[in-house]
């Protein structure tokens, strides 16, 4: 299946975009707050996989769109962005529900069709196709020994006082390959590797689409379910009743008048998914130095205090490195902007009140960092590049009388690959970005 791959946050002519009008109602009606539309443009703010009947558009990360990638890489990195899905911590797909759109539960009602997909295909390569298996009785010589039918059904051979069977029947387990709820199986399967194979990297070849859709229209839709309810009311294997149930989900999917043949799997906020990898890239130790930043006390006019952690200041990432009897502090912020800082060239961002943010949480910190030999202030940002990471310069509010804050590149690929194989910069990266600080620190000092 070709894909058709755009990027998020990108000004599109709604006749290149290469979706129908019945999609973009459907964008629309699902959620405004993800697409803008001025007169025949449409730009989309969503990371993932939209899909609308039988029409699919994948979204790919902002960072990407200045990129020289081909369609090819593209995917490559649709596979990693799938990955890194699949694997973000259910507490935080909870917390921001609204945003996110990868639910691992097969039992929920807003379950993706792709993460349904997903676990049919990992299922059916591990286990194999779903069979309905029959326990049958017959003259065999393999086999457990059915004596009761033995002894009823065959005359024994005496020889003196032992009685001999020369022929026994045996029980045995068998199946059939044309039962139709394993002709639904292989479909369901082959329908998902058609559709999302490439993206999880199936190399399987199957059918055309549409001739599985064909098939799958000829048994019709109501038999699917009817036969897919009357095999979960017979089997009590775990395996079985997992498999029923999301082939199950996947075919009400595809009617329900809830999603209308609309479907989402990523996120609308993509930048909760950067703020998580850079985090663990830098073993983030947030929890461990949280208490020093203070809640905000609000007193009455008779001096009563109350402490409130509602809105209370959290900077993304802080993060100590010791080297050589060297005490470095390090405030970090992941910030998801396509940041350009050269010689003739400002763009991409961040608005005033991140700097100021940023600066407020290095005031509240630095009291309690006495022991520490220097202190970093930093914003982090996406790029795609062949290095790790790359300083980009500074940004300066003078009134802070603070060192200026620096402005970093971080490799999203490194960043994910880190990720997926629960690996962490290691302390010679660390130690290297902290020299570069050095020197870009003591070059800017008159800014």
């Amino acid at each position: 299946m070709k894909y058709n791959i755009k990027f998020e946050e990108f000004w599109y002519d709604k006749d290149l975009l290469g979706i129908s009008d019945d999609f973009v109602k459907a964008l629309i009606k699902s959620s405004r707050s993800m697409i803008e539309i001025e007169h025949t443009l449409i730009k989309l703010k969503f990371v993932g996989i939209l899909a609308y009947r039988s029409e699919m558009l994948i979204l790919m990360p902002k960072y990407l769109s200045s990129s020289e990638y081909n369609d090819s890489d593209l995917l490559k990195h649709a596979r990693l962005l799938i990955k890194v899905f699949k694997k973000l911590p259910q507490s935080m797909i909870i917390k921001y529900s609204k945003d996110f759109f990868t639910n691992k539960d097969i039992n929920a009602n807003a379950f993706a069709e792709i993460s349904i997909a997903d676990f049919l295909i990992r299922d059916y390569l591990h286990n194999g196709v779903f069979e309905k298996r029959y326990e049958i009785t017959k003259k065999s010589s393999q086999g457990k020994v059915d004596w009761i039918k033995t002894v009823n059904k065959i005359d024994p051979f005496k020889s003196g006082k032992n009685i001999l069977y020369f022929e026994t029947y045996r029980k045995h387990i068998t199946s059939n390959s044309e039962e139709l709820i394993t002709v639904i199986h292989h479909l369901v399967i082959d329908l998902c590797i058609a559709k999302y194979g490439q993206l999880f990297d199936i190399k399987q070849r199957v059918q055309n689409l549409s001739k599985i859709e064909n098939r799958l229209n000829r048994i019709g839709h109501h038999v699917l379910l009817k036969t897919i309810e009357n095999e979960m009311q017979q089997t009590f294997m775990e395996r079985e009743i997992r498999v029923l149930k999301a082939m199950h989900s996947f075919f009400s999917n595809i009617n329900s008048s809830k999603n209308r043949g609309f479907e989402l799997y990523g996120t609308s906020k993509f930048h909760y998914v950067w703020e998580v990898l850079c985090s663990h890239a830098f073993m983030n130790q947030y929890d461990t130095f949280s208490y020093l930043i203070n809640a905000p006390i609000w007193k009455t006019i008779d001096g009563k205090e109350y402490y409130s952690e509602k809105n209370k200041m959290e900077p993304d990432i802080l993060k100590t490195i010791e080297n050589n009897g060297e005490n470095t502090f390090i405030i970090l912020d992941a910030k998801y902007y396509s940041l350009i800082l050269t010689e003739d060239r400002l763009s991409g961002q961040p608005g005033s009140y991140d700097i100021v943010k940023q600066f407020v949480y290095q005031i509240a910190l630095e009291s309690e960092l006495t022991n520490y030999d220097q202190v970093f202030n930093v914003l982090v940002y996406p790029q795609i590049m062949n290095e790790i990471y790359q300083l980009i310069g500074t940004v300066q509010l003078e009134f802070f009388n603070k060192k200026p804050l620096i402005n970093l590149y971080l490799s999203p690929e490194h960043l994910i690959e880190l990720y997926l194989s629960n690996q962490v910069f290691d302390k010679i990266v660390l130690v290297s970005m902290i020299e570069d600080f050095k020197i870009l620190s003591e070059c800017r000092a008159g800014f």
